[in-house]
Order: structure tokens, then C-alpha cells, then sequence
């Protein structure tokens, strides 16, 4: 396996991303620590790299054989987090966009949107945070299903909300009253279920209640229609 340069973006203000020599002899993979083969770095993946006298996690932008750094001058990079696969070239592009945008470097938007508890420089401690992850996403899925589509049961509360949605026949003003967690969403993807099973040709209008919640919206709404 041959060595290489990792170019990464870190939080920091310097508008620059940071090269850093890596190969699979000197670098403290997590891969090597949890028994497994270190494989080449790839872009979209996460690596601690030495930052001054500090240690920090870092995002691979690019994987290259040439560095104008000088031998003597350019750092190893620690480890690579091989445990997470590598962040997809939409979500770098979405970042890169919003750093030019905003006159700010890569790093310091790419990283901060990251959940702290996957930016952990101890492997142990990701490898924990994972653990619980996959445990959350196993109890989601295993829900019981009941209703069309696999759409949840709803409670007493939420099935009077979308009775009362669904028979409106013409434009009438609703305001649904409910704390973040309460499961208004549910309420008006059932209610858009029975607007579109009375009405095929119709068309259902969702606006986003916050701009970092599109993905995750747009992915409910996408599995469920």
C-alpha cells in the first residue's frame, strides 16, 4: 500500500486546508486498532492530525501523492477514522458552498455541523457513540407499524387533528399546537396520505419549519409517498 498526502480542512480560521503525510506504517489507524487492515484514506473521511500543540480531527478534501511542503516541514497524520464511511461529495459541496458564501474557511462550517460525538479523537469513545447510534436506528425500525405506507399509530390527540384536517373541502386556517417532539409532522403527513387518496391529482405544499431539518424531512417524505 503505497503512502500519500492528505489534504484537510480544520476549524480554524485560516482560510487554507492543512497537508499531511500519511502512510499505513506510521499512521495509528483506528482500523489497525480494532484488529481490521487500514485501508487507503478516502475524501469525505474524518482524521486527527497535530495542529501546533493541539490534536485535531480534521475532514479529507483530497487524497494526493505530491505536496509543495517541504519534507522536513510536513506533519503525519495520526489516525483515520475508519469506523465512519466517508461524508458524500454532496454534503462537501453543500459546506463549500455555504463557507464561500459566508466568507468563512471550509473548516469552520464543515466541522461544527458535524455531531460532536462522532468528531471524538478517541476511538473507543466513537466506537460508543456508534454503538448507541445503531441502537436508536434498530428501535426506529423495529417500530410496529400500523397504517398506510408503514405510517405510525397516532394518539387520541393527533387522530382528532387529522380527522379535522382531512375534511376540509376548501381552504380553511388551521394552527396545530403542539411542543417539538409531539408529532405534528406525523399529523400532516397523514392528513396529505388522505388528501391525495380522496384526490389523486391534487397537490400537497410542506414548508420547512427550519433549514436544517430539510434532509431529514425530505427523507420521511420521500419513504413515505
Amino acid at each position: 500500500m503505497m503512502n500519500c498526502i492528505l489534504k484537510i480542512a480544520l476549524d480554524t480560521p485560516l482560510d487554507i486546508c492543512f497537508d499531511y503525510r500519511w502512510s499505513p506504517t506510521d499512521a495509528n489507524s483506528d482500523a489497525e486498532t480494532d484488529g481490521t487492515r487500514a485501508s487507503l484514506p478516502q475524501v469525505g473521511q474524518l482524521a486527527r492530525v497535530p495542529f501546533g500543540k493541539r490534536e485535531l480531527t480534521g475532514l479529507i478534501v483530497e487524497v494526493k501523492q505530491e505536496t509543495e511542503v517541504a519534507a522536513d516541514k510536513i506533519k503525519t497524520a495520526l489516525n483515520v477514522t475508519s469506523q465512519l464511511p466517508p461524508l458524500s461529495s454532496q454534503w462537501i459541496a453543500l459546506c463549500q458552498f455555504a463557507a464561500d458564501y459566508y466568507h468563512r474557511p471550509l473548516g469552520e462550517v464543515a466541522l461544527p455541523s458535524l455531531p460532536k460525538n462522532l468528531r471524538k479523537a478517541d476511538h473507543v469513545a466513537l466506537n460508543r457513540a456508534l454503538k448507541k447510534l445503531k441502537a436508536v436506528q434498530s428501535a426506529a425500525a423495529g417500530t410496529e407499524a400500523a397504517g398506510p405506507h408503514g405510517a405510525p399509530p397516532l394518539n387520541d390527540e393527533q387522530q382528532a387533528a387529522v380527522d379535522a384536517l382531512s375534511q376540509a373541502r376548501s381552504f380553511v386556517p388551521f394552527l396545530l399546537f403542539g411542543v417539538t417532539g409531539s408529532g405534528k409532522t406525523e399529523v400532516y403527513l397523514q392528513t396529505a396520505e388522505r388528501i391525495l387518496a380522496r384526490e389523486p391529482q391534487a397537490q400537497i405544499l410542506i414548508l420547512v419549519p427550519e433549514i436544517n431539518l430539510t434532509p431529514q424531512l425530505e427523507q420521511n417524505i420521500a419513504a413515505r409517498f
